[in-house]
């Protein structure tokens, strides 16, 4: 894992939440204007600070390395009810909680930007 790497992905997805606020329920809507960021839930977010798209493929294991370190990662610091081995599925629920805020996602993806610079490369990420 390339840990300054990984915690730029985790501002990027912070500031783009902080910018155009936190979609529920899929991961993506354009409603601005033309040109302008979309608003995205926390999966969509990483995966347009990684690849350029907020929609990850359908399948985990297709993925970019580096969203699903992000997934994983990000997954372990969150608090949800799903706690099965889906690390998106657990973010998906967190991110879609009714009484979640855009605040609340990007202090955690802020938090995880900040912790993944003080871990050893290789350390924290479940694979």
């Amino acid at each position: 894992m390339n840990n300054p790497e990984l915690a730029a992905v985790f501002s990027e997805a912070a500031d783009s939440i902080r910018a155009n606020g936190l979609l529920k329920g899929t991961f993506v809507t354009y409603r601005g204007p033309a040109g302008t960021l979309p608003v995205m839930d926390p999966l969509g977010a990483l995966s347009q600070a990684i690849t350029g798209k907020p929609v990850p493929p359908d399948a985990f294991d297709q993925c970019d390395d580096l969203y699903q370190e992000a997934v994983w990662f990000l997954s372990s610091r969150i608090s949800s009810p799903v706690v099965d081995d889906d690390p998106e599925e657990r973010i998906a629920d967190w991110g879609d909680h009714e009484d979640r805020t855009a605040d609340q996602v990007v202090a955690a993806l802020t938090s995880a930007a900040v912790a993944v610079v003080d871990l050893p490369a290789g350390l924290g990420v479940a694979a």
